[in-house]
């Protein structure tokens, strides 16, 4: 769909419009406490890594206790979901908008939130495609880690679980958009040209 398209004030409604670096805190804080599917997934995931993480400490043998294997095991995840994981996370959106027909996209990397961002330029996404997009980071980089976590041990266990955890957190950003367009069955994200912004429409 077109951004001209969208803008008909007769067949679609502008129902949020969202300046991320003043508003997003708030807006995150707010939908992420919804109770509706999105966020069910969400905090179900957050409640079966802890459980899993319980269960997998519970069965490691009396060496495990070294301090070192800890340290390293728990802040390499950490760091990792820190750096590196943002970049890859916004690299695959990057992608997705891509293959989706985007032709201009804004990156911008920011060192006091350690946050990567990935915006399309005067492009529009459906719901349905946003869960999309923000599904398959999440599944790489959060739910196939504790998956790992299961057939190793030690540091690198740790490190998955670590990983796993605060990539889950990162992402909450992207359950609280889709928590948010989850009370509209047709509905599009549209981001301006030259504003940093987020702005949703639904269909009338």
């Amino acid at each position: 769909m077109s951004p001209e398209l969208l803008k008909k004030a007769d067949r679609y409604k502008n129902v949020l419009s969202l300046i991320e670096e003043s508003e997003l805190v708030l807006f995150m804080s707010t939908f992420i406490r919804r109770i509706n599917v999105v966020t069910k997934l969400y905090w179900a995931y957050i409640l079966l890594g802890t459980l899993t993480s319980i269960v997998l400490l519970s069965f490691q043998p009396i060496g495990f206790n070294d301090s070192r294997v800890w340290v390293i095991g728990i802040f390499g995840g950490i760091l990792t979901a820190l750096i590196p994981s943002p970049i890859v996370h916004e690299l695959f959106h990057a992608l997705a908008y891509k293959i989706l027909g985007c032709k201009h996209l804004f990156f911008q990397w920011s060192w006091k939130k350690l946050r990567f961002y990935v915006r399309p330029i005067d492009f529009v996404i459906s719901n349905r495609q946003y869960y999309m997009i923000c599904s398959i980071p999440f599944f790489l980089l959060s739910i196939l880690p504790l998956a790992l976590a299961f057939f190793t041990d030690g540091m690198l266990m740790l490190f998955f679980l670590s990983m796993s955890f605060f990539h889950a957190l990162y992402a909450m950003k992207d359950f609280s958009i889709m928590s948010y367009l989850s009370k509209y069955k047709n509905s599009f994200i549209f981001t301006p040209k030259g504003e940093n912004k987020t702005m949703v429409y639904k269909s009338l």
